[in-house]
């Protein structure tokens, strides 16, 4: 992968988790924030709505404490009387009250008067039948009502939900109570959300049925509960519902729910695409913009340099250098080249002439030089060698196929003694040096002396052999002379002793004759004779020294012969 794909990808993936980490955070945080602030704003929403409840109930309460204790009233429960109901309970007064029922009953719980009343159809109609069972169920329709306590609350009936409120019938006396008016008025939900300016889309009020038919909400739960219906597509964020329990007229418990669309979560999801796509659309302006401004001052800068030194490479000029003009760091890279292509410069030239005093050295050296493997094949050989053996022909024409060291060389040279030679090596590190003959093709064995010793690599590990040839044939000539010389000068000297005991006999008996015979001149010849015994010692002192000689030539070359035997 390329330095601008590198970092390209670089962008990319910082882009990437750059949107994933905003993505995430908006997930958690900021997402969940939202919906802390719905839940706050529904809980609110739902709360103002009891309240407006809560004070109708009260004026509901106040209003019925108005009717009971009027003395017509009062005297209306007792005598049902018709004048008070043309007067005071027409349909005006149902309109003006916004109440739906009015129902009087006496003392006995019996209707002295009940109706309903229609504010659309402007009529009056008969008690609806749920209302009167549950006042029935509770005790308050035809049972005795002169110890009633006033109540005001809430009712759930089969399809609607009425503010009811019951207060003693008084008069405005002290007396005991003659009766009971129950006045009842249906909750309207928009007209509640109207009143509030509650943004609920729904509110409702309902028992325990409610949660029978399969509310999340239970009406015995505490506080204010909250559900979110997720939306089925993404363009619906779906709708959050609060729910919160009360109690009714009869103390039974009722809950108060309300729906709201999402619109702060939609309003926050959208402020997050647009985030998104903002970060996406940065990250790509600043990754072409980072790009670009990496192009122009890095690889542009890198490209040039590159261009330089691909010249001196197809040029293999080792002596040119690169001439570069640009940012400070390039320089100084281009400078360290510079730098690097000296010292290359200088260990190739210290290398080639290390290379060319190794092959002078090689190729002139008067002894031959032999770099076998292991095995004994030779890999390189010196001219020396070539012609000390006479293979130069076999081995050119045999460059393809492996010639073995050990087919040229007498039968003293052969893998054990590459063995031996190891060994010592490795015991002693001293070259394994030896004389034997080479098989010459064209003159016969010539006696050679070779030392060797193994080839490393950097990991010490023993690669080859080198072999040192060195041509012995003067040397052996030379000893075959000192020992014929040595030969020769033991009979030299035993002919030496044999003559001068030869020669001192007969001067012997000269001298015992000359003073027998002669006379006067017997000292004369006496005389001579002593002269020729004076010569014969100097004689003898000379083969002295002679056998002086005779020993220490001896002595070495005995010395010479175990040497040879010791290193074969």
């Amino acid at each position: 992968m390329t330095l601008r794909r590198k970092l390209l990808t670089a962008a990319i993936i910082i882009t990437f988790f750059t949107i994933l980490s905003v993505s995430i955070f908006t997930q958690f945080i900021f997402l969940d924030q939202v919906r802390d602030f719905e839940e706050e704003s529904a809980g609110q929403e739902l709360q103002g709505l009891a309240g407006i409840i809560n004070e109708r109930i009260r004026s509901e309460e106040i209003a019925a404490a108005g009717w009971s204790t009027r003395d017509d009233t009062y005297e209306f429960v007792r005598d049902g009387n018709e004048d008070f109901i043309r007067s005071a309970l027409g349909n005006q007064t149902f309109l003006k009250g916004k109440v739906n029922i009015m129902l009087f009953l006496d003392e006995r719980g019996d209707v002295v008067y009940g109706h309903a009343f229609d504010p659309d159809d402007d009529t009056m109609t008969g008690i609806p039948e749920d209302f009167k069972k549950s006042l029935i169920d509770h005790g308050i329709l035809y049972n005795h009502t002169s110890d009633f306590e006033s109540s005001a609350g809430i009712i759930v009936l089969n399809e609607s939900v009425m503010l009811v409120s019951e207060y003693p019938i008084t008069g405005t006396g002290e007396g005991p109570a003659k009766g009971v008016l129950i006045r009842g008025t249906y909750i309207d939900s928009e007209e509640l959300a109207e009143e509030t300016g509650s943004k609920a889309v729904s509110f409702t009020i309902g028992g325990t049925h409610s949660y029978a038919a399969g509310s999340t909400y239970s009406p015995e739960d505490d506080g204010i509960i909250f559900r979110i219906d997720e939306g089925s597509s993404p363009g619906d964020p779906g709708r959050i519902h609060a729910a919160a329990t009360t109690y009714d007229l009869y103390g039974d418990p009722v809950l108060l729910e309300i729906e709201m669309e999402r619109i702060t979560y939609v309003r926050g999801f959208t402020a997050l695409i647009y985030t998104i796509l903002a970060i996406i659309v940065t990250g790509i302006v600043f990754a072409a913009a980072y790009l670009t401004i990496i192009r122009k001052s890095v690889f542009m800068q890198v490209e040039r340099l590159g261009r330089d030194a691909s010249e001196i490479a197809e040029n293999k000029d080792p002596g040119r250098r690169i001439d570069f003009e640009g940012d400070p760091e390039f320089m100084r890279l281009a400078e360290s080249i510079n730098k690097m292509l000296c010292s290359l410069e200088d260990a190739t030239c210290g290398k080639m002439e290390s290379e060319m005093k190794y092959v002078d050295l090689f190729d002139s050296s008067l002894d031959g030089i032999v770099l076998t493997d292991l095995e004994g094949i030779i890999l390189d050989a010196n001219p020396a060698f070539l012609n000390m053996s006479g293979i130069a022909e076999v081995f050119k024409e045999n460059s393809n196929r492996s010639v073995c060291l050990f087919g040229v060389i007498e039968k003293e040279c052969n893998p054990d003694a590459v063995e031996r030679m190891l060994d010592l090596w490795e015991k002693e590190n001293k070259p394994f040096k030896f004389e034997t003959g080479i098989l010459n093709l064209k003159t016969g064995i010539l006696p050679v002396e070779i030392t060797s010793w193994p080839l490393s690599d950097k990991n010490e590990i023993i690669k080859g052999l080198w072999w040192l040839v060195r041509d012995i044939s003067e040397k052996r000539a030379i000893e075959e002379i000192r020992s014929n010389a040595v030969s020769r000068i033991e009979d030299n000297l035993e002919k030496m002793a044999i003559l001068n005991d030869e020669i001192r006999n007969p001067l012997a008996i000269i001298v015992g004759l000359a003073e027998i015979k002669c006379g006067a001149a017997s000292e004369e010849i006496i005389r001579q004779v002593e002269k020729i015994d004076q010569i014969i010692n100097l004689l003898d002192r000379g083969w002295l020294s002679s056998k002086k000689v005779h020993e220490f030539l001896k002595k070495q070359y005995i010395q010479d012969e175990e040497l040879k035997r010791f290193q074969k």
